[in-house]
């Protein structure tokens, strides 16, 4: 077993051995051939069916041609400033401390903008310093401080870098507004420089570098030079302990390694520094606490984007709440200064209207034009309805023209006596309410007077938090029927959510279809049974129920109202409820739109169907009939019909029904409430059939206004005026005693 065991191991060993001999000792031989291959240049490769052309590349140096040399240009690009996709930062403040204010000032602005604390070895401690506040130490001279300044910037790139002493004050809004004004492109250290200061006695030494007392702003082009020249600070390491101090260093050392001197002056922006001198006559203290309610007097003091010295932690309280009071104020002011300006746009607009509310001829936009109804001193009503030309007042609507009537006789400048009421114009704004324009005759001699009245809108709520909506709630379809015309058409509405059901659309969420019976005979129930056990068994996802109502011979209670009662007393207020005619057909997007608009406590949702016009008026055939087309020879979005479809929860209806138990239609249960919306739309995925409307005081229309409403609906649901009146020239014949 031994020997067989080597074997194997030898002969693994003596074909790798076959293997390097073979393939990897010409290795240096081929990349010494792919270098040549490289370098040659003007011949002609051949490669089987093709061949290559390298032509010879000519160089031109000091007007000299050099042919065979390979030098292609190199691109030196710069570190990408991620500026743009907001990754790198606008500010980065570099706080010396040497005292306990700094611990102060990291409280006051890191909550705002990035600090980090560089601290000198030997002055504090780093229990002094917040915990989070992560200080780098240093050694007290300039070339390690620009070391750690490299790093610094180096791990965190800013346009912006503010170098600043602990005795030193920052007002945070004006250094805010500074960086985002100022451009950060060009090399700037923004600041103090020596020469500007007045009354001191100039020397050699003094130069002209920055003073770090007032703060240095630098940008980040200027902060890469200091950085990259830290090295020509080596020979100023002593100079530190002289009589200059450590800041002398420090600045000289600045003014060196960037070779840049301060500017106070930067794109038309001063660098404003306030010191509070200690040898003020006028001041008993010479903290800054002590004198801030004087300081507060001088406007420069206020608009400084530094102050110093700091002498203790009150001094940051102090000027952190004076630079927040001066910061309201600049506030209040420009909000003031808006209105003023806002008010120069409004000033034809009466008193008493919030800026910002339009005039009433001005429209909505340029694509909008306000439409306003006129109505004449008979109470006639002209609207820009293509069906009428003008219709009657309502009752409700005579009421509502007498009262402005009698406002716009307040404000007229005739005797009342005289005035006479002409014409009158109405128009509804969203944003103002309703604008009356009233026409009064002041005298027989024709002389008019036009007012203006209003009618606001009474009250606006603003949503403290945004209403829950759930996409993929369970939705009760609910249709109800009494007449065999109705059951005659729900079979093509059983039809289209059987279909929805079987191609997936409402995969994942439930549907129930519930039909509520009233008055009906015992055969047709029977086969209403039939066709939603049907959907039961080919739509497994979705269930079906016949809900039968009892019988109401004298049409006290409308059939949608008393299908609302069962169903919400049978599947509890927690359902949404889809109420539809019989004669409706939709889109499966129609239940997304019912699912979104119906929110619970909140809205109930009334869509404006497309209403189709009679296929004999329009001379479709029934194939045609079928297909869902929206045009306005094919029907109309019906505004003004009774509200035929409706989705709301059960608990809204169940509270509107407590409120008001004697409503006759479904609508006239929210018409009236403040805490539940009503939200009208136009559905251009929902239709409604062509049927045969009855206006009738057995059908729910006892009063004459009602019918007389019912009889125009009925009207409008024909056709057009053009279709019925080609209609009408057809079917004239000489034998109807016409030529």
């Amino acid at each position: 077993m031994g020997i067989r065991r080597w074997n194997s191991i030898f002969g693994f060993i003596f074909g790798l051995f076959l293997s390097w001999l073979l393939f990897g000792g010409n290795e240096e031989d081929e990349v010494e051939w792919a270098l040549n291959r490289d370098n040659y240049e003007g011949g002609i490769q051949s490669a089987e069916k093709w061949e290559r052309i390298i032509l010879e590349q000519k160089h031109e140096e000091n007007g000299q041609n050099i042919v065979g040399v390979n030098q292609q240009p190199k691109l030196d690009r710069p570190r990408f400033a991620a500026t743009e996709l907001g990754i790198r930062q606008n500010l980065l403040i570099l706080l010396l401390a040497r005292t306990s204010t700094a611990a102060s000032l990291y409280h006051l602005l890191s909550p705002r903008v990035p600090v980090k604390i560089l601290v000198s070895t030997g002055q504090l401690v780093a229990s002094d310093l917040p915990a989070n506040s992560q200080p780098v130490v240093v050694r007290s001279d300039p070339v390690s401080l620009l070391n750690a300044l490299a790093n610094i910037s180096l791990h965190n790139p800013a346009n912006w870098y503010l170098l600043l002493p602990d005795s030193t004050f920052v007002n945070f809004y004006e250094l805010e507004r500074l960086t985002n004004l100022l451009l950060w492109n060009s090399p700037v250290a923004f600041g103090w420089n020596i020469n500007e200061i007045k009354n001191k006695d100039l020397n050699e030494e003094d130069g002209g570098h920055c003073l770090l007392e007032a703060g240095i702003l630098f940008s980040s082009p200027a902060m890469n030079a200091l950085v990259q020249g830290r090295h020509l600070c080596n020979g100023l390491a002593l100079t530190s302990s002289s009589g200059n101090g450590e800041d002398f260093a420090l600045e000289t050392c600045i003014r060196l390694a960037a070779n840049l001197s301060c500017t106070s002056t930067f794109q038309g922006y001063e660098h404003r520094w306030w010191r509070v001198s200690s040898n003020d006559q006028q001041s008993l203290s010479p903290s800054i606490h002590d004198q801030i309610e004087r300081l507060a007097l001088f406007p420069l003091f206020n608009n400084s984007l530094t102050v110093s010295p700091l002498l203790s932690e009150l001094d940051v309280s102090a000027l952190a709440k004076h630079f927040l009071h001066v910061e309201f104020t600049r506030t209040e002011e420009a909000i003031n200064s808006l209105e003023e300006e806002t008010e120069k746009y409004y000033s034809k607009e009466e008193t008493g209207w919030p800026i910002g509310v339009d005039d009433a001829s001005k429209p909505l936009n340029r694509f909008q034009v306000p439409i306003w109804e006129l109505v004449t001193s008979d109470w006639k009503r002209f609207s820009n309805d293509p069906e009428e030309n003008w219709t009657d007042l309502s009752e409700d609507e005579c009421v509502e023209w007498t009262e402005v009537i009698k406002e716009a006789l307040t404000k007229s400048k005739c005797s009342k006596s005289e005035a006479k009421f002409n014409e009158g114009y109405k128009h509804f704004n969203p944003t103002r309410g309703i604008d009356y324009l009233i026409d009064l005759d002041c005298d027989s001699d024709g002389i008019f007077e036009r007012i203006q009245v209003n009618r606001p809108i009474h009250s606006t709520k603003l949503l403290e938090k945004v209403p829950y909506v759930k996409e993929d709630r369970e939705v009760a379809l609910l249709v109800p029927v009494e007449t065999p015309a109705q059951i005659y058409s729900l079979h093509p509405l059983l039809r289209r959510i059987l279909s929805i059901c079987m191609t997936g659309a409402i995969e994942g969420r439930q549907l129930s279809v519930l039909v509520a019976a009233r008055n009906v005979e015992a055969l047709s129930l029977r086969l209403l049974g039939e066709n939603l056990a049907e959907m039961r068994r080919r739509c497994r996802s979705m269930e079906s129920a016949l809900l039968l109502l009892k019988p109401d011979p004298n049409y006290q209670t409308t059939i949608e109202l008393a299908a609302l009662d069962e169903a919400v007393d049978r599947f509890g207020q927690r359902s949404l409820f889809l109420l539809l005619s019989p004669f409706s057909d939709f889109q499966p997007d129609f239940l997304d739109r019912v699912r979104l608009n119906a929110i619970q406590h909140f809205q109930v949702f009334f869509p404006i169907a497309f209403t189709e016009f009679n296929q004999v008026v329009t001379g479709l055939t029934p194939k045609e009939a079928e297909t869902f087309v929206i045009h306005k020879d094919r029907g109309r979005f019906a505004s003004d019909d009774e509200w035929p479809v409706a989705a709301l929860f059960g608990a809204d209806f169940a509270s509107a029904r407590v409120l008001h138990p004697n409503a006759r239609s479904l609508c006239t249960l929210f018409l009236n409430q403040s805490n539940v919306h009503i939200f009208r739309s136009v559905e251009p995925s929902l239709r409604i059939r062509p049927h045969l409307r009855v206006c009738t005081s057995e059908h729910y229309y006892p009063s004459i206004e009602q019918r007389q409403r019912c009889e125009r609906r009925r009207r409008l649901a024909l056709g057009t005026r053009a279709q019925l009146a080609k209609l009408f020239l057809l079917a004239i014949t000489p034998s109807n005693g016409f030529p």
